[in-house]
């Protein structure tokens, strides 16, 4: 396990997490705010990208239950 440092958006707490070696992604939450975010590797091995989930799931185009849109009709944290 190697930990991943990342900042949230919302409110700029650094957070941490335990993830598998060899890891590029993984998901969170904010330990001051509770925003949920999805994480991704960056080239500093400790410091990961932080992208709210709601931008997350619009930059993968991921539809969402009973839509036809393929980004979200809200924004998290906001």
């Amino acid at each position: 396990m190697t930990t991943a440092e990342w900042i949230c958006t919302r409110c700029g707490s650094t957070n941490r997490v335990l993830v598998p070696d060899g890891a590029t992604q993984a998901t969170d939450e904010c330990v001051t705010c509770h925003t949920r975010h999805t994480l991704e590797a960056d080239a500093r091995p400790v410091r990961w990208r932080a992208i709210p989930q709601a931008k997350a799931w619009a930059r993968h185009r991921t539809v969402l239950k009973d839509s036809v849109s393929p980004s979200p009709p809200f924004r998290v944290g906001t």
